[in-house]
């Protein structure tokens, strides 16, 4: 499963902290945070979730305006580094994201069902 924060203007609404809690005491077995085209909840919620012995998984959702082009889910350290210099890229230079994502060695990419 994977959720947004309250990083995610208008989408998520609670904080890192509270939405893995509610990943843990909901059962789930892990969790990917993700918010839209930022990865500033990565590192605190990491923290929290290790405090809780929680696993969780560092992703971005990445998005032209409203229209959801695919999800980035780093699958170690240098994917989430692989991923913040293509999102810092693109969000600098005021880029719009490629339709296809690009080939990152350490990330999974998730298109959705529909992505025209």
């Amino acid at each position: 499963m994977f959720i947004h924060t309250k990083y995610s203007s208008g989408y998520g609404m609670k904080s890192p902290e509270k939405t893995i809690q509610w990943a843990k005491d909901c059962g789930f077995p892990s969790l990917v945070v993700s918010d839209i085209n930022s990865t500033t909840a990565i590192l605190s919620s990491l923290k929290y979730a290790q405090s809780i012995a929680f696993p969780i998984v560092a992703g971005v959702d990445i998005r032209n305006g409203v229209k959801h082009c695919y999800l980035i889910i780093a699958e170690n350290n240098r994917g989430f580094h692989e991923l913040n210099a293509f999102l810092t890229q693109h969000l600098h230079e005021s880029l719009n994201f490629p339709k296809a994502a690009p080939y990152l060695a350490n990330c999974k990419i998730i298109y959705p069902l529909k992505n025209k």
